[in-house]
């Protein structure tokens, strides 16, 4: 697989949970509407996410410093998918948002890792252009995501559209899985020419060492 086509795999994978997050937004605030039948409910969703940056914010990228950054982004995909897919089973509010404070957090660690993460996959040749395209795409995705949760709403239910984000989670958490091929085979020639480098330098110092013991002038009287 060429690198571009690698690149626009990231891409869509990323396009796809910010289509499902968006898809979300608006089947939760509908779904907590149902279930409690309280505005002041619906408005306690909103708390939940400025209450886990602030939380979180301040010491998550000494955390994300820490680990393969490939490895996270896989982690709190997986971590998400899960918790949202668990949210429609519940009848608690005070477990969703629960489920939401943590699905936060996560989103804390995400983001700045999938930042990262980017900038060593993509070329900076191809940085700009990419970002630029997954600009596009939350701009498209905040258009265009709250409408096709508005027609998943008019012929299914609220917790289709939130099984729907888990989905696109699970998608993501598989675009980065696929990304292990090349990052890894980049990590092991880099070892590669790192270890072929070190014998090269060991074998010229060997021969160097043999040549200054074997040559004629250690031979005369040191009083020439």
């Amino acid at each position: 697989m060429g690198e571009r086509k690698k690149q626009w795999l990231l891409f869509i994978g990323l396009g796809t949970s910010t289509f499902g997050d968006f898809i979300y937004l608006v089947a939760i605030n509908v779904f907590i509407l149902r279930l409690t039948d309280s505005a002041a409910a619906v408005a306690g969703l909103w708390i939940m996410s400025p209450l886990a940056a602030i939380l979180t914010q301040f010491w998550s990228g000494t955390f994300i410093d820490r680990f393969n950054k490939r490895r996270l982004l896989i982690a709190t995909d997986l971590f998400r998918a899960v918790l949202t897919a668990a949210i429609p089973l519940l009848e608690s509010v005070w477990l969703i948002y629960g489920i939401l404070f943590l699905l936060a957090v996560a989103k804390a660690f995400f983001n700045p890792a999938s930042i990262t993460y980017i900038t060593k996959l993509v070329p900076a040749e191809d940085r700009k252009k990419f970002n630029a395209c997954r600009s596009l795409v939350t701009s498209g995705a905040f258009l265009i995501g709250p409408a096709i949760s508005g027609m998943l709403l008019l012929i299914s239910t609220p917790e289709a559209a939130i099984l729907l984000n888990a989905v696109s989670f699970a998608c993501s958490a598989l675009v980065f899985s696929s990304c292990r091929t090349w990052t890894d085979q980049k990590r092991k020639n880099g070892r590669s020419i790192s270890a072929f480098s070190r014998r090269t330098g060991e074998r010229c110092s060997a021969s160097a060492g043999t040549i200054r013991t074997s040559s004629p002038f250690t031979f005369l009287p040191s009083s020439l």
